[in-house]
């Protein structure tokens, strides 16, 4: 395997955290790694493997591999990349600041239709209506 497949691999291998291959040893290029026989990424993650830098799970004919805290160190002296960096499976995602119609109580009126009548789940809305003898 040339040093630029390997280091290749190893990049987005370290971009992404994880990476799949299907059990095609035939098959010319990786479908996500462009120029790589799928050969070549299913063994050098078979090194991995045995080395411990990565975690296999096999499902469905797909190998699926999972970056350890191992792997990390090791790519990040492999492929000189600063502490800052980490892959993407380790990147804190922001949250939604909000639901997309706006934030909103959780009680209200349901309406249920089969019994044709309402149901409210608010017990203070409950309280008004059974007051004012709207049920």
């Amino acid at each position: 395997m040339s040093e630029e497949n390997r280091r290749a691999i190893s990049k987005y291998l370290f971009q992404e955290g994880v990476l799949f291959a299907k059990k095609d040893f035939n098959l010319a290029q990786h479908p996500l790694i462009e120029g790589v026989p799928n050969l070549q990424v299913i063994k050098l993650m078979q090194s991995f493997k045995s080395k411990e830098y990565v975690r296999e799970t096999f499902a469905w004919m797909h190998y699926y591999w999972f970056l350890t805290n191992e792997g990390i160190d090791f790519l990040r002296t492999y492929l000189n990349l600063p502490s800052e960096i980490v892959p993407a499976t380790l990147k804190k995602q922001q949250k939604p600041l909000g639901r997309p119609m706006g934030d909103r109580p959780r009680y209200g009126i349901h309406f249920n239709l089969s019994k044709s009548h309402l149901w409210f789940h608010c017990l203070g809305i409950r309280n008004i209506v059974m007051q004012k003898n709207l049920l």
